[in-house]
């Protein structure tokens, strides 16, 4: 089977005010072979608004204009899953198969490094206060630290077993991951030292541990789907305040 990518492109205060809003943009993207992993549709935007970023494909990252149909097609690594932007609007781009992370001028619309990971990466973040990427590797008990500038991993995190799900705090820089198998959160700082929560609830593979973080309120929610579990983690007191199922 193969699935066409359609993605329309809206002005929110025109999909608030009219009935029947129109888009600013409609984009028809290539079929996709389903089964082959991960990689359809996955959605960013540029900070500005500007542009739309999607990875869809075996290694297809499009850079869609949201004003105007203009789309751009850019070849990355191989089953692009997930993409992040640094500090100075680099697009970094994990890619599952090839395991290994793209880093792409925007501006050029070109790879400008590529630095080579472990086994099975599935999430990325880049944490604005260390100035670095961090990835997490599923099948594994590892988290890598990717200096983007030196386009190197200069640090390898051991954590419990099939981290995935990430976060961090926007002023102190801590990074959440969310350790499936385990049942666990890990808590990395800055220095790399890291704590472990324990949840006492792992979670299936197939539906993995998801966090999100609330920065003014320092709580990060846990949702464990698995488990049809909630947990929430209070960073100021470094303890797990809530749990419902």
């Amino acid at each position: 089977n193969s699935l066409s990518l359609d993605i329309s492109i809206f002005k929110t205060n025109d999909v608030l005010n009219n009935d029947s809003p129109n888009p600013t943009a409609t984009y028809v993207l290539p079929p996709f072979i389903s089964g082959s992993g991960p990689g359809a549709g996955i959605t960013k935007f540029s900070d500005d608004g500007k542009s739309l970023f999607v990875l869809h494909g075996i290694n297809n990252l499009y850079f869609l204009a949201t004003e105007s149909p203009r789309p751009e097609l850019l070849t990355v690594g191989d089953t692009p899953r997930a993409m992040d932007f640094d500090n100075s609007g680099k697009l970094l781009v994990l890619n599952e198969k090839s395991k290994d992370l793209s880093v792409v001028d925007v501006s050029k619309k070109k790879v400008i490094a590529t630095v080579k990971l472990g086994s099975n990466p599935k999430e990325i973040i880049f944490n604005s206060v260390t100035k670095k990427a961090y990835i997490s590797h599923m099948d594994t008990d590892e988290v890598y630290v990717v200096d983007v500038n030196k386009a190197a991993v200069v640090k390898k995190i051991k954590v419990d077993s099939d981290p995935v799900a990430l976060a961090y705090d926007k002023d102190d820089g801590s990074v959440f991951v969310a350790n499936n198998s385990a049942g666990t959160i890990s808590v990395i700082a800055p220095d790399f030292s890291v704590k472990r929560v324990e949840l006492k609830s792992p979670a299936y593979l197939h539906s993995p541990l998801s966090l999100a973080y609330l920065n003014g309120s320092k709580k990060l929610f846990i949702i464990n789907a698995s488990a049809a579990k909630i947990f929430v983690y209070d960073h100021k007191s470094g303890s797990i305040v809530k749990e419902e199922k």
